[in-house]
């Protein structure tokens, strides 16, 4: 069977050539199978009349891709899709070559295999490439099956087929064919609307064939020492040195995220107690791993004997496996704890019949996430001295009660840790704010969230029609001009045609020369004050009187603001401020007022805000300031509405809405414990965005008066006990391990669209490290808080914001150049973990 070895380069070709083995005739369908509780229905759609299916070699070594192409008629059109049922226009579907494919030649003339990303319980989708055999003799059919096999072989265990023997090879061929049919057998009788699957059927089959390959005397690859189930019933060793075959599963539906759990008699019910889950046996075998990988987790960990538990909740353990986009069961009947080891100091804990098996401290690099609807726990785990992050989830065996005791505890532990102060001593209102920030909110399906999804659509389907008829999607101008021997440190976006960017001691203007394309304008070279003459730069950049000026601040000087004539391009004035008052931030007296002749602005240091009046003698405006002599946390944000309220972030987390500058907050939001790095308002003020490391807060500062039967607002009255609940916009756990394991958001803004009745946000822009990140934000309004998407440069981004007035196009500051994009080039997460170059390149 195996004769690849002996064709040497002529089947394998160079390791320049990307195409190993191609058959050209035979036609592509897409098989998708739905399932209910009282029937399942199946359709096959002819996606390529005439295609040609290929395996190409990825830029990963021992991986490669299984792909169909449409292979285009003479005359025909290949904009042309008549004809062809694949979606968005693809002329090319691409799989990685793995074991979870579930690849099987189920007749002489053709080959069929699974998507495991886009299927789901409720819907299987798999793929029939049908052969042409009067194109493609019996031999080279053969010949690409064996290549597959091999592929696959290869990607399992990192090395050569060339370097095992033919039997050797022909073991693992017939063990793959055997645990692939028989998955498809055990998935085809579970979907069956009447009639009970066999649960041993596919244990039966696997265990098998790993027995007739190990009475050959052959080294099945694979792994560990372990026990299996024979057909006769008895316990047989199966050792081979390496992790054993797991039968692949299908992906579960978005409503459920775990794969591993069986329906009838769920071996997650409820426990009573934490007795009852340790005394269940383990059922999995030691020591974890996730496919050929080992997880690091298996050493026993110490807990100090003086620690104290404060809550210990029953559960399963899940790892996500990006080889099948999901998470899949590792561990079942473990005990998940809260543990106090000192003042302010917690660990979160798990542990099993054996004891503790994995321990890590509370931090907000973990991006806890709590979901009421899966009632479970995610969060990212990375190994102590090492760059692999996993991404793991706890799902609770006690349901929505236990789902909520976990939440309150941890959302306590983790304020205490943050803030190293008590969390009881909080007013009880403020420790509901604060627990129920972690929790992912229920989608909610309304006609508002409808009407959002059409716009959506229609935005989209707009953008397409533009880029097809010739828009650029990235606008790419080279290097920026300015200093060379410096980066490019912040980027102001104009309200009028032009935008600017700070580069060592020049800053670089920007043109908009149409509604899609930006330009290198000019450059401003050598920014210096008027006293000292030493050129700087600008650590603190804002337009002002209707963009005719800019006020900068230099690094270390806080007690002088620079205003510069965009018209000649120099610094004209110094504001030496109070010599006792000190200005870390200034913004505008009210959002956009850079757009009128307004004089004045606002300034916050550390723990003051107040006005300041360039007209003054000392800048300052008296009457309209306001200190704090107790600890509130140093101000570092600050940004105002449209009618000049004023919201402000502190190191400690809080947010605090004023209503006048002179007197104390209206509304005293209290904080998680991360510092708030940027702020932003909607215009009309009824929307907070604040920007924390990890994630972005978004809080709704409006209220239902009982009395009046009418709405408050935040900035004008206190929010008191109805303070809404806060909803946290983060990156999944999975997307977090993917991007690399970290996350530092720059500020997140809302974009300006002008619409009939003034502003209108729709949209939330941020990054971290090199991706560009936006949120729906009509959508994240109403509990809809994973609707973002990505889109990734070579380089870390430093700033970017939206064009003003719309929010089409973001522009994109890097260190060495600006770029403006089309919101309708960022993708998906999950389009992403799809593509060509993520698919393979795994974080595991």
């Amino acid at each position: 069977m195996f004769l690849l070895k002996s064709l040497g380069t002529a089947l394998w070709g160079s390791s320049g050539d990307a195409a190993l083995l191609q058959l050209e005739g035979g036609s592509l369908h897409r098989i998708t199978r739905r399932v209910s509780a009282t029937r399942t229905d199946e359709a096959t759609q002819m996606l390529f009349a005439n295609a040609a299916l290929t395996i190409r070699r990825t830029d990963v070594q021992y991986n490669c891709q299984l792909v169909s192409t449409r292979i285009f008629e003479e005359g025909e059109d290949e904009g042309d899709s008549l004809g062809s049922g694949a979606d968005d226009d693809d002329d090319e579907f691409a799989f990685l070559i793995d074991e979870a494919i579930l690849f099987i030649m189920p007749s002489e003339a053709s080959f069929h295999w699974t998507d495991p990303i886009a299927s789901t319980p409720a819907c299987s989708v798999s793929y029939e490439y049908i052969i042409d055999t009067d194109v493609t003799r019996p031999a080279m059919i053969n010949t690409f099956e064996s290549m597959v096999y091999a592929c696959m072989f290869e990607r399992r265990n990192r090395r050569s087929h060339e370097q095992v023997s033919d039997k050797e090879m022909e073991a693992y061929v017939r063990f793959i064919q055997a645990s692939a049919e028989a998955s498809i057998e055990s998935a085809a009788k579970k979907n069956a609307a009447a009639g009970a699957s066999n649960p041993n059927t596919a244990s039966k089959k696997k265990t098998a064939a790993l027995l007739a390959a190990e009475g050959d005397g052959i080294s099945v690859p694979g792994g560990l020492v372990t026990s299996v189930s024979t057909p006769d019933g008895k316990a047989k060793s199966v050792s081979s040195g390496k992790a054993p075959f797991r039968e692949p599963t299908t992906p579960t539906a978005k409503s459920s995220v775990f794969a591993g759990e069986q329906k009838g008699k769920s071996r997650l019910g409820s426990a009573k107690n934490e007795e009852d889950v340790l005394k269940t046996p383990r059922q999995f075998p030691e020591p974890m791993s996730m496919g050929t990988t080992p997880l690091p987790i298996n050493a026993p960990v110490s807990v100090p004997e003086t620690s104290e538990t404060l809550v210990q909740v029953p559960g399963d353990l899940f790892v996500y496996d990006s080889r099948f986009s999901q998470f899949s069961m590792i561990r079942e009947n473990i005990v998940v704890q809260c543990v106090r080891t000192s003042r302010f100091e917690y660990l979160l804990v798990l542990t099993d019949a054996t004891g503790p098996f994995m321990s890590q401290p509370l931090t907000s690099d973990m991006n806890g996430q709590f979901n009421a609807h899966d009632c479970c726990f995610v969060w990212l785990w990375r190994q102590e001295g090492q760059d692999d992050v996993y991404p793991w989830c706890v799902k609770f065996r006690g349901g929505a009660s236990d789902e909520s005791a976990f939440r309150n505890a941890y959302g306590a532990c983790m304020y205490e840790a943050l803030n190293r102060s008590e969390f009881q001593k909080l007013k009880e209102e403020d420790r509901g704010f604060l627990v129920n920030a972690y929790q992912e909110d229920v989608e909610m399906q309304d006609a508002e969230e409808s009407e959002d999804d059409n716009e959506d659509q229609k935005s989209d389907y707009s953008d397409s029609e533009e880029e097809d008829n010739g828009r650029q999607g990235d606008t790419d101008m080279g290097n920026a001009p300015g200093d060379k021997n410096a980066k490019i440190t912040s980027l102001t976006v104009g309200h009028k045609d032009r935008s600017y960017f700070v580069r060592g001691s020049a800053i670089g203007v920007l043109g908009h020369p149409d509604q899609d394309s930006l330009e290198y304008s000019t450059v401003i070279n050598n920014v210096q004050s008027l006293t000292d003459k030493k050129s700087f730069t600008p650590s603190r950049v804002l337009l002002h009187d209707q963009d005719q000026s800019m006020l900068l601040m230099r690094p270390n000087e806080n007690h002088i603001v620079y205003k510069m004539d965009l018209n000649v391009g120099k610094v004209v004035e110094e504001w030496k401020i109070d010599v006792v008052t000190p200005v870390t931030e200034i913004i505008p007296e009210a959002k956009n007022s850079s757009m009128t002749p307004s004089r004045t602005l606002v300034g916050i240091n550390n723990n003051s805000i107040f006005r300041i009046d360039p007209r003054l003698a000392d800048k300052l405006v008296r009457s309209e300031s306001k200190s704090y002599v107790s600890n509130v946390g140093k101000f570092q944000c600050a940004t105002t509405t449209g009618s000049g309220k004023l919201a402000v972030g502190s190191s400690k987390g809080d947010i605090r809405l004023y209503d006048k500058l002179s007197m104390r907050a209206k509304t005293h939001l209290p904080g998680l414990g991360d510092p708030i790095l940027g702020i932003d308002t909607t215009e009309s003020g009824k929307w907070v965005i604040a920007t924390c490391k990890n994630y972005l807060l978004l809080v709704g500062t409006e209220a239902n008066d009982a009395a009046k039967g009418a709405a408050f607002s935040g900035f004008n009255k206190s929010l008191g006990a109805q303070k809404p609940v806060p909803k946290r916009l983060q990156l999944r756990p999975e997307h977090v391990a993917w991007m690399g394991g970290s996350v530092a958001f720059t500020p997140a803004k809302f974009n300006t669209s002008l619409g009939g009745d003034g502003f209108e946000e729709t949209s939330i822009v941020t990054s971290t490290g090199p991706f560009v990140i936006t949120w729906n934000f009509k959508k994240a309004k109403i509990g809809k808080l994973n609707d973002y998407t990505i889109k990734q440069y070579r380089s870390d981004v430093v700033a970017d914001n939206f064009k003003f007035g719309e929010d089409r196009n973001i522009i994109v500051a890097l260190p060495e150049n600006v770029h403006m994009i089309s919101k309708s080039t960022l993708q998906t997460p999950a389009k992403m973990l799809k593509s060509r170059s993520s698919i393979v390149n795994s974080p595991y």
